[in-house]
């Protein structure tokens, strides 16, 4: 439970990111029924939230990155979170060494050695600004501007 309360903006993140990177930048897709362009967040009050996920969309579609890659790469934010205390450190080492390998593996079987490596590098930006968007949305809730929901709010209020 600790990993997902600390980990969950950054695998929801790479969820956006990658279904936008087919967007050309022009929209986030936030869900299929759900697309905000840059003008619609800006008047939600996301505009600075937006500009860091294109970025990190951007990044993914110059990768041109699949969606094994992206299934892999949440599940690394979810294991890669800085939760504490941890149950079983033991198991989630396991974890986190199984999926490097079947990362690796994956990048191998496609010929590409490094690619493992940069999709890796994409963490770092993953995780400044998944802590960025609970920051926006959390002055959302405090502004009163967006009601959200109770779960929301705790996941929110676990990060702050």
């Amino acid at each position: 439970m600790s990993l997902l309360q600390s980990g969950w903006m950054e695998a929801l993140l790479v969820g956006v990111a990658w279904r936008s990177q087919g967007r050309e930048g022009e929209e986030l897709v936030f869900a299929g029924n759900l697309r905000l362009d840059e003008a619609q967040c800006r008047a939600a009050g996301l505009a600075g939230l937006y500009e860091e996920v294109r970025h990190l969309a951007a990044r993914y579609r110059a990768m041109k990155m699949s969606p094994e890659e992206a299934v892999t790469l949440k599940a690394m934010a979810l294991a890669n979170s800085d939760a504490d205390p941890l149950d079983c450190p033991d198991s989630l080492q396991r974890f986190q060494d199984s999926l490097h390998e079947a990362l690796q593996d994956y990048e191998c079987s496609r010929g590409e050695q490094h690619r493992a490596g940069r999709l890796l590098m994409s963490l770092p930006l993953l995780r400044q600004t998944a802590d960025r968007a609970v920051q926006a949305f959390l002055r959302l809730h405090r502004q009163r501007s967006v009601p959200i929901h109770k779960l929301l709010l705790e996941m929110l209020d676990a990060k702050a």
